[in-house]
């Protein structure tokens, strides 16, 4: 074969090779072109700017945990959401942490933006809550001692006027701050000891005789009591009293002495979920196993709460608030509840999906169209092409 032969050969070889790249390459090859459902087979991994997609930008709420977490908690959130972006069947979804607090989250190819925020967002926030005591400064401590003093005060005022012959009923409806009885007099309905507060039934169980009003102040939990006994029932563990009382309402009972407060473990730590059934009720429940820091956390949480209830939330919501019996070693947990079998694969599903270490808010979305990249290519093929036509002529 002559030189010139050898030469024509391997510039026709390269536009051979140059065409059928390029309809490979080319993200949809037009109708037109013979064989086009052949070549928009072939599946060319191609970035946001050439084939488009979605751009979602989240933002965590660090609200509830502490700043020394915030890092890792934010890597929580991107390892889950890649999980739930894998979905997608996205080759090479984009997710990466921007700042402090942010996640981007890029899926080439997918334009249902809706079905994307759905399935993100659809991913549960799980956490493992302790009771705690409330602290007050030494300001708020003040003032509820002068609230209390001024609550003293009336009851002490209305309990002399029921001593000067004023009508007790009278005196209730008119003053109690027990929003239960207030209507009724102040009268409760017959109850065992046990169901009252302790200092309230010693003086109506121990201390006074039916029809008689105790001569002093009784201070509960819940306030200062002016209290008549009005008739009793039964013997021994039957024994009930219905009583009367005028209710005035401590500053501190009105807010809650403890409240719950996150605990280091979440659904970071999840690394299964399961249905299960209750050896005993047959109900069925959802269980949980954590990874290897996971179980040590729990085991710490429970250690330090027997007798104690510790609080699974979902959501946001309690979902089960067990009291805590002794030391669980083995990193597992179970979730009971009034669902069903249906509702409980449901939850196992979205916690095996990814359990959100902390709440994400969508601050940002966009459709990223693929006009820029179309017409880098359009361009890239059209220059190509006229450089192969440039260089037949030289070489006819």
């Amino acid at each position: 074969m002559s030189k010139t032969n050898k030469i024509r050969l391997t510039f026709l070889s390269i536009i051979f090779i140059t065409i059928i790249t390029s309809l490979i390459v080319y993200p949809k090859v037009p109708d037109w072109v013979p064989q086009n459902d052949f070549f928009n087979k072939f599946k060319i991994h191609l970035g946001l700017d050439l084939q488009g997609g979605a751009h979602l930008v989240y933002e965590a709420d660090f609200s509830n945990i502490e700043v020394k977490d915030e890092k890792s908690a934010l890597e929580g959130v991107r390892d889950v959401i890649e999980k739930r972006v894998n979905t997608f069947g996205v080759a090479e979804p984009l997710v990466q942490v921007v700042g402090n607090n942010r996640i981007i989250v890029e899926l080439a190819g997918v334009f249902d933006i809706q079905e994307a925020i759905s399935q993100i967002g659809d991913t549960p926030l799980l956490e493992f809550k302790e009771m705690t005591e409330i602290t007050y400064s030494d300001e708020e401590k003040e003032e509820i001692t002068k609230k209390n003093q001024t609550q003293l005060i009336k009851a002490s005022e209305i309990s002399q006027r029921i001593q000067d012959g004023e009508d007790f009923s009278t005196l209730a409806r008119e003053n109690s701050e027990d929003p239960g009885s207030k209507e009724n007099d102040g009268i409760i309905d017959f109850a065992k000891k046990e169901l009252l507060d302790p200092a309230y039934a010693e003086v109506i169980f121990d201390k006074l005789a039916n029809d008689e009003i105790h001569s002093e102040i009784v201070e509960s939990q819940f306030g200062y009591h002016i209290i008549k006994k009005l008739e009793e029932r039964g013997e021994d563990d039957e024994r009930e009293v219905k009583s009367q009382h005028i209710l005035f309402i401590k500053a501190d009972a009105l807010n809650p002495q403890t409240e719950w407060q996150n605990t280091k473990l979440s659904g970071k730590n999840l690394k299964e979920s399961n249905v299960l059934f209750d050896q005993t009720t047959g109900n069925v429940q959802v269980g949980l196993s954590f990874d290897d820091e996971g179980k040590d956390l729990f085991a710490e949480i429970t250690e330090r709460n027997i007798g104690q209830p510790v609080g699974i939330f979902l959501d946001g919501d309690p979902i089960t608030i067990p009291t805590v019996n002794e030391k669980i070693k083995d990193g597992s947990a179970v979730i009971t509840g009034d669902f069903n079998l249906i509702e409980a694969k449901k939850m196992s599903q979205r916690l095996n999906a990814g359990a959100l270490p902390v709440p994400i808010n969508l601050i940002s979305q966009q459709t990223v169209g693929a006009s820029l990249g179309q017409e880098s290519l359009d361009k890239s093929l059209k220059a190509g092409l006229i450089g192969l036509i440039i260089l037949a002529l030289f070489m006819i």
